[in-house]
Order: structure tokens, then sequence, then C-alpha cells
């Protein structure tokens, strides 16, 4: 902060501009207002007048020392930085800020509407919260310690979204660490955002669909098979919804073993970039039950044959399709969101819900492409306890057998079928392998384009996934996939 303006003093002298002494309409003075000098003002580009305009700097002080103070400052900042620079007030510097932002995403994405998605949480706080600071208009060497505090009190303690429910702490955090880049592009030593005070972060929620509520959601006939398909892609496959709907074919393999995997290198919409440090890597997913047997089933039965697997009925991005999922809430037991898929991977891989063994935090992490290993420890350690004990035990020979286990199918899932056997062999089921259509030589065979595990005519579902294709099972024109596209519709040419 400028030193001339650290202490207020009656004696302070304007050194240009002037004090506008603002009054009521009962003429009772109710505060005082800064105003540059005109040939430091910019004029907007309504004013009739520019010559004649003189820019507001600062808010009403309730004093005529403080408002001579920040137009005093605002007036060496002007002639420190050069009258053509921009940034004169702190709501200069956020817009600033945020072209920057945008053209460093534009650098990164070749459209305009990905670009800013990239940097729209930062838009938000620039356009809704930051304003509402005392200090938005005034100039940053007038801003102190004590006013970003106070701000950022107000935002833990008073703040209320649109439907009147308080901030939370990360997006406390956020707003916190949004002010403070916008005061570095200030060089103001020292920056006035730093060392202030944060409300103690929330332990991150991690919501997801138990094994029961898994089953009784995807076994629900009252939600489209479509539907509960594609979430199931999404959740066997640990992906963000943004990734899931951006898959394209091309990037899909299905190996002769059965089995398989995905590239996934676009979060969105205009190949937008996947979220996180590491947003322009790609990631390999492999494949395995339940996502194998759901993607397989819905490359032969609902892929189109377009370039993304999960198109809109207009060809395009599904963009709505997300907002579903709270419709379902009461299907499955609990509210939904489709980021709950993604967390119910990730539990259900590190607690063995599907029927394998326990796996490490790193497994997840490279699965769902966090780009830190503390990124999944933050969400994810509390249930990977016991983890490292069991992969120790089996190290040094303590580990006793395990029973057999049972593997989640994605058959099973939609209540179509029954498991499949577990690592040390047999029938997960009980059932003889033509009781549930498992094949006795490999349980991922039933899923070929012209099969599917169950009886036709066991239920409605089942029914709809036994009509034989209308046309030959032949591979899409990708090297090294072998998935068959979707049957014509009936009636159609």
């Amino acid at each position: 902060m400028n030193a001339s303006i650290k202490i207020l003093g009656a004696s302070t002298a304007l050194r240009g501009g002037s004090v506008e002494t603002v009054k009521n309409r009962k003429g009772e003075i109710i505060g005082y207002q800064g105003r540059l000098p005109r040939s430091l003002s910019r004029a907007p580009k309504t004013c009739k007048n520019p010559s004649k305009f003189r820019q507001r700097v600062g808010g009403l002080q309730s004093s005529w020392t403080q408002a001579a103070e920040i137009v005093n400052a605002a007036i060496d900042e002007i002639k420190s930085l050069g009258s053509t620079v921009k940034g004169r007030t702190f709501a200069d510097y956020t817009a600033l800020d945020l072209e920057r932002r945008y053209a460093a995403s534009r650098r990164r994405v070749d459209h305009h509407g990905a670009a800013n998605k990239r940097i729209g949480s930062w838009r938000n706080i620039a356009k809704n919260w930051l304003p509402k600071a005392k200090f938005w208009e005034w100039p940053p060497s007038a801003i102190t310690h004590r006013d970003c505090q106070a701000f950022v009190d107000w935002l833990a303690n008073n703040a209320r979204k649109k439907d009147g429910a308080p901030l939370s702490t990360g997006m406390v955090h956020n707003i916190a660490q949004h002010m403070k880049a916008v005061l570095k592009l200030t060089d103001i030593h020292p920056n006035p955002a730093s060392e202030i005070r944060l409300p103690a972060l929330d332990e991150p929620s991690v919501e997801f669909m138990t094994f029961e509520q898994q089953c009784r959601f995807f076994s629900c006939k009252e939600i489209p098979i479509k539907d509960r398909i594609r979430a199931g892609v999404g959740m066997g496959l640990g992906l963000r919804v943004g990734e899931l709907l951006a898959l394209e074919a091309e990037q899909i393999t299905f190996t002769d073993d059965g089995r398989g995997f995905a590239i996934i290198e676009f979060g969105g919409d205009n190949h937008s970039p996947i979220k996180g440090k590491g947003g322009n890597k790609k990631r390999r997913v492999e494949l395995f039950e339940p996502g194998l047997g759901f993607l397989k089933l819905w490359m032969r039965d609902h892929y189109e044959g377009g370039i993304r697997v999960f198109e809109a009925r207009n060809g395009g991005f599904d963009h709505h399709w997300a907002e579903r999922f709270p419709d379902w809430s009461e299907h499955a037991g609990r509210d939904l969101t489709s980021h709950i898929m993604r967390h119910s991977y990730a539990v259900s891989m590190l607690s063995g819900f599907w029927g394998y063994p326990k796996k490490s935090l790193e497994f997840v992490q490279h699965q769902m492409g966090h780009s830190e290993i503390s990124t999944t420890e933050k969400y994810y350690a509390k249930y990977a306890d016991g983890t490292w004990a069991r992969d120790v035990a089996e190290m040094v020979g303590d580990l006793v057998p395990e029973a057999k286990r049972e593997i989640a199918t994605a058959a099973f899932l939609l209540g179509l079928g029954g498991l499949l056997s577990g690592p040390s062999g047999g029938s997960g089921s009980g059932k003889k392998p033509d009781e549930t259509g498992d094949s006795a030589e490999n349980g991922d065979s039933r899923w070929s384009t012209r099969s599917f595990p169950g009886k036709p005519g066991e239920n409605a579902d089942k029914a709809a996934c036994n009509r034989p294709l209308c046309q030959p099972a032949t591979p899409v024109a990708f090297p090294g996939r072998n998935f068959a596209p979707r049957r014509r519709r009936r009636g159609i040419a």
C-alpha cells in the first residue's frame, strides 16, 4: 500500500480530482464520493460529453478524508502504470485476469464455447461475487489486508446463494483464490490477499451407490434400458459425465480374449480437454465387468453408427442427458447425480463390491485419471482401509485363502442373468451355464453381437435384447475393433 495513505489524517490534500458530497432527497449528507480528474478519467461509450466526464473511484465513503485518500492513491497508481495501461481499479484488473485466462484456454482449445466453459467458474466468481466486495471499484493500492479479510469473513458467515443457502467453504476458498490472483497482477507487495484466514475446508463428500442400490437402479424397468446401460458404462469405467458423452467409437478396442480398453481423450463437447492439470493427456481405461458388459451391450443394440458412442437424437453432443438423474432417485433409493456413478466406481473397486479383490488407490488413480495421488487419497482413502495390509499379507504368505468370489456383471445388475465365476473358478451363481446363458469356456463370450444372456421371453428387457439383428453382424470400419452397428429399427428402410 502507498505510504502516503497508510494513516488517515484530517489534513489530507487532494493532488487532483475531487470529492463529491452525496446527499439524499431530504438534503442529509449520506457519504462522500471520490472522482478522478477529467484528464485521467475513462468515459463510457454511452457518454454524450466525454471531455467533461469525471470517473468515480472507490465506493461511497463515510468521510471526506477517506474519499480524498482513495482519489490520491488512484492518481498515483495511474501515473505509475501509464494512462494507457488497463487496470485502474480492482474491477479492471479482474477483467484483465479473465482475458488472460480465456487466452490461455483458447490456446488449448480451438473453440470459443469450449474455452469459455473451461473458465466458467472464474467468470461466475468475477460476475456474481467479487463485485460484492466494497473495494470492487477501488484502485488496488487502496486495498488493505483488513479489507480482504473482511470480505472473506462476510462470504463465510453472511453471503447467500440465490436459493438462500450459504456458500460452501470450498466456494469461499475459490473466491479468495481468485481475489488473490487478481491482486497479483497489480504487482503490489505484499499482496493484500496473502495470509488471510480462511474457514476450514469441509471433508470432501463422497456420495455413492451401494451394491444393493446399484442392483435396484439398473434393474428398474421404469427407467429406459438405454439410460440404464449408458449410466452403467459411465459407472463401470469410472468416467466423468463429459468424458462419457464425448467418447468416440474409434477410441474403443475389444480384444480377442474377450476384454478391451478405451482411450479417454476428451472431457466434453468440441473436444474439450480432460479436467485437471493433465488436461492435455489421454488415458487408457481397462475394461472389465460390469463396465465391459454394459459397453458391449450398448455397441450391439443401441450404437447408431456415428462418431460419438452416445449421441443425442440430432446427432450432436447430448448436453442434457445428465439432468435426468435426479428424476431417477426414487428408483435407486437415494439422491442421484451423474457424478455419483463415478464415485460408485471408485468405492466399488476399493471396497470389493463387485467381487474383485480390493484394489489400491494407485489403481483407482490411474483408471479415473487423477493427476495426483493426493486427489484420490482426499476423496477415497477411508475406503481403502485394509488394502495395503492384504497386499503385505499376500507377499509374506500369511493371507488366508478367500472364499470363492462372484463377479458382478452388467447382466446381473440389469436383472438379466447370473454372476461370473470368480478367480478361484467354478460357477459363481451356483447354476448350470445353460440356466443363465453363461458360456462354459468364457464368461465374456456371451456378449457376442448375436446373443445375450438369459432366455427369450423371461421378461420384457430380455425379449428386447434377444431379438435377432436385422443386418449382418459385420465389424465397424475401425481397425482392431469388433463391435457391430446397431440393428435397423423395424419399419425403417
